[in-house]
This record gives structure tokens, sequence and C-alpha cells, in this order.
């Protein structure tokens, strides 16, 4: 009975069992399913681990492959690039999954772009484009764009939020500043009036940042007046 007792955690049972001269489960796809993950595992004696054969470790596995698909996704990447010819599908599969919308992954990802569409000035429709598109999936195959509407009503709300709230906190620690106010016309022939503000950090370096842009109401009208009905408005 002394062989059915081994410890699960020392992480040593399956190897235990071939020192000890006990015969090693056969790795047949009619014994443990179809599931390629099994080209890269063997069963260990209790029947509910499975040791990796690229690492050694030792996973759970409960009548699933749940488990052991993880492991290779998290610890072993590469793999279906490495030996391609052994993954059968299944493993590929696995590794071109999505990232789900909710992981910290997906949210960093989409931070990252919404801050280059930003930064570099770029239009929403860059999403779209076929040389981008092919880039990304180059990149990481398991990141999905978002639209270019969700960019437009999703990822840059948000992070004007984000910049919003750092500017309040740095502005809270400046005891003087200088603002000043630039009208200016679009491309499509609107008027704006945008405020900024100038200030010096603590570490004595000069830093300006737009408080508003906004389009004037009455745009024929740049009188003092309505330029301060303007002014007063800004948040």
């Amino acid at each position: 009975m002394d062989k059915f007792l081994k410890s699960k955690d020392n992480g040593e049972d399956c190897d235990a069992d071939k020192e000890n001269g006990e015969e090693e489960i056969p790795r047949k796809r009619t014994k443990y399913g179809m599931s390629g993950v099994w080209d890269y595992f063997k069963k260990c004696a209790d029947g509910k681990t499975a040791k990796c054969t690229k690492c050694g470790q030792i996973c759970q596995t409960s009548g699933n492959t749940t488990n052991l698909s993880a492991h290779l996704i998290r610890k072993h990447p590469n793999l279906s690039t490495i030996e391609e010819s052994k993954a059968a599908g299944p493993i590929s599969t696995l590794l071109q999954k999505k990232y789900d919308a909710s992981s910290a992954r997906k949210k960093t990802l989409d931070s990252a772009l919404t801050t280059y569409i930003t930064s570099d000035r770029r239009p929403y429709c860059v999403v779209e484009d076929k040389g981008f598109r092919h880039l990304v999936e180059v990149l990481d195959p398991r990141y999905q764009l978002p639209s270019r509407r969700t960019l437009r009503d999703v990822c840059i709300p948000n992070l004007f939020i984000e910049m919003k709230q750092k500017l309040r906190e740095i502005l809270d620690k400046i005891e003087f500043c200088a603002v000043t106010t630039d009208g200016w016309t679009s491309k499509a022939n609107e008027n704006y009036l945008s405020v900024s503000c100038h200030f010096i950090t603590e570490e004595f370096e000069m830093r300006t940042a737009v408080l508003s842009t906004t389009k004037l109401k009455e745009e024929t009208n740049h009188s003092a007046q309505n330029i301060a009905i303007f002014l007063r408005a800004v948040p």
C-alpha cells in the first residue's frame, strides 16, 4: 500500500515511481483523451496530476485539461512555433485565443493605443488600416483592436478623466501660475478659444497645460465681454 501513499506535494511522484521499478502509465491518446495537450504531459500514478515534459512542473488534472492548457499558455507561449508539427492544432488554437475584455493585458494595450493616438494626433480610423492591423497582429496575436467608436466614446474619455486628475494633483502643489487665452480657427472654419496655464514645478521646470478648448457660441463676436463669459465658464 505504500506506493499509493506517496506525497502529492513533493512533485517527485512521477520520477519516484520510475526509480522504484513501478510501471509508468503508457501515454496513449485513448487513455487520456484526444487533446493535443497530452503531447507535452505524462500522467502521474495518482491519476490526478500530470508532469510537463518541457519543464517538469506537476499540474492538477481532474478529468480535464484546463490546468494543463493554462500551464502551456503561461509557461511555454512559443510552443506552437517551436514544435508546430507536434501541436496538432488544439494548442495553437488556445495560444491564438483573444484576451478577455476585462483582462489586465487587454486594458494595458488599450491604454497604450490610446496614448499613441492622442500623443501623435492620429485619427481614430488608424485601427482600421490594414498595415497597422497587421503590425498589431504580428506583435501580439491575442490582442483585438478596439473599434474607432470604442476609442472615441470609451478610451479617449477615460484617458481624459485620468489626465485631468493628474493635472489637478500637480496644480494643487503650485502656488503661482499664469493663464493665457488664444483664439484660433480650425480647417472647418470654426472658431475656438483655448485657455492655457503656465507654471514652474518644484523641480524648477517650466510647464504648460491646456485647461480648456471650446468652440465659441457666437463665432463672429470676439468682443471682450463675449470672451469674458467664455473664460468664466472654464471649469
